[in-house]
């Protein structure tokens, strides 16, 4: 199908808001602060449904947005201190069922440190700010 979508302020009434969109299967729309109306766009469902079988999919995602989500699935909470590791560009492959390891291989890939603080969380740091 479709949905319809609006501003959660919107008061519904008898009718959809004027600043409603309707999107239908196979599109996204993304709502950002800056407009009014969110972005609609056509999407690959395979790739954005790849979480029903376990895999997370990014692409040009800032890893801070990418650990959001991958908090959802991780057994252990995912820190980052810096700005500079949170703006960190991230394309690939995260399994569910394999954080950990995701975790502890992204110092091979970025300028950043993996620390496990004293609730056993993983922290990400800078390289240049671990210690």
């Amino acid at each position: 199908g479709k949905v319809k979508l609006y501003p959660a302020a919107a008061d519904m009434g008898s009718a959809a808001p004027e600043n409603s969109v309707q999107v239908e299967a196979g599109r996204e729309a993304v709502w950002s602060v800056q407009n009014e109306l969110p972005t609609v766009s056509a999407v690959d469902t395979s790739h954005a449904l790849a979480w029903q079988r376990g895999i997370l999919d990014y692409v040009n995602e800032p890893l801070g947005s990418a650990i959001e989500d991958i908090n959802r699935y991780s057994s252990r909470k995912i820190l980052i201190r810096d700005t500079a590791v949170e703006n960190i560009v991230f394309s690939g492959t995260v399994f569910v069922d394999a954080t950990d390891a995701w975790v502890r291989a992204l110092p091979k890939l970025f300028p950043l440190e993996v620390v496990v603080d004293e609730q056993g969380n993983y922290l990400l740091v800078a390289r240049n700010s671990a210690g």
